[in-house]
């Protein structure tokens, strides 16, 4: 006996529409061609699987036997294409990131990736916390990397690693660059929150919850802040810093991208301030060694820029 996928398949929908016609429309085939395959799979089984009649069509006791095992051998057949689906798409994984990060971060850590794994193929989409967190609700992408300081409805939120703040400012700055000490070439150095009264800084718009809760802090340590000028993105606060038109704190994971501008990343002391970075997805998605490998690597790249092992 030889039957095939496409004849349980073809007797399954009849039994369920009693229609030839209609089981032929779901099948895509004619319905002669599904007749055919009928006749066939009643052949093969020595017995007649439907009465038919003008008005209706309804299993024999041999279809009514035989509907309950051909439903659980296409049910079973399903189950194991999405699940060799999954395998494949085990390997690959679309990823929204700020411009920052995919330009300062990632770029070290896809090629450790390829490297080690040449299979894992990801696609990086930048764009800015809001898009991604609209691409992640949309389903456009699996997951997306931030510093996604409010939850979300549907959301769900895993810390991924924690940075804190520091200055970002010339290394020919006339003020700071003597107080903090440390390497002006090289960076390095501290200062306390306090030393940074008076000085104009270059901020993130006044929405952005990154910029409320540097706002907050500089609170704490009794500093009102001299907005010189505010911007959209990270890329551009460094940018203007570069240009002198002022210091810019930021998170300690742009020190790549500091190093790049020319800028001096100076510790802020006396209590440090950290914040989590989060990996952000749907609610009960699950993911495949691709995003486990591609966190991991983060983690490591984020932590050997802390412990400034990524400096010249």
């Amino acid at each position: 006996m030889n039957l095939s996928v496409r004849q349980l398949r073809a007797f399954v929908e009849v039994a369920r529409l009693a229609s030839f016609t209609r089981a032929a429309e779901r099948v895509h085939v004619t319905q002669a061609g599904l007749s055919a395959m009928i006749r066939e799979l009643e052949a093969q089984l020595g017995a007649r699987l439907f009465e038919r009649t003008t008005r209706s069509v309804t299993p024999t006791s041999a279809g009514r036997a035989l509907l309950p095992s051909a439903e659980r051998v296409l049910a079973e057949l399903e189950r194991a294409r999405e699940r060799i689906a999954r395998i494949d798409s085990a390997a690959s994984a679309r990823v929204a990131v700020t411009a920052l990060i995919a330009a300062h971060v990632l770029p070290p850590v896809i090629a450790r990736l390829h490297a080690a794994h040449p299979g894992v193929a990801l696609d990086i989409v930048d764009a800015g916390p809001q898009e991604m967190q609209r691409m992640v609700e949309r389903d456009e992408v699996d997951l997306a990397l931030g510093a996604f300081l409010r939850p979300a409805a549907g959301i769900e939120r895993v810390a991924v690693f924690r940075f804190g703040l520091a200055l970002a400012t010339l290394p020919s700055h006339p003020g700071l660059a003597q107080r903090a000490g440390g390497s002006p070439g090289r960076g390095g150095g501290t200062l306390p929150w306090q030393r940074l009264r008076g000085e104009p800084l270059i901020g993130l718009a006044a929405d952005n919850l990154l910029q409320q809760r540097i706002d907050v802090v500089l609170a704490r340590h009794g500093v009102e802040p001299s907005i010189a000028a505010r911007f959209n993105t990270l890329e551009t606060v460094l940018a203007m810093a570069a240009a002198g038109i002022g210091s810019a704190i930021v998170p300690t994971f742009t020190r790549p991208a500091c190093r790049r501008y020319g800028l001096r990343m100076i510790g802020l002391r006396a209590p440090e301030a950290g914040f989590d970075f989060y990996r952000i997805s749907r609610k009960g998605a699950a993911f495949g060694p691709a995003v486990a490998l591609l966190i991991g690597l983060l983690r490591e790249e984020v932590d050997a820029i802390a412990a400034g092992a990524r400096e010249p």
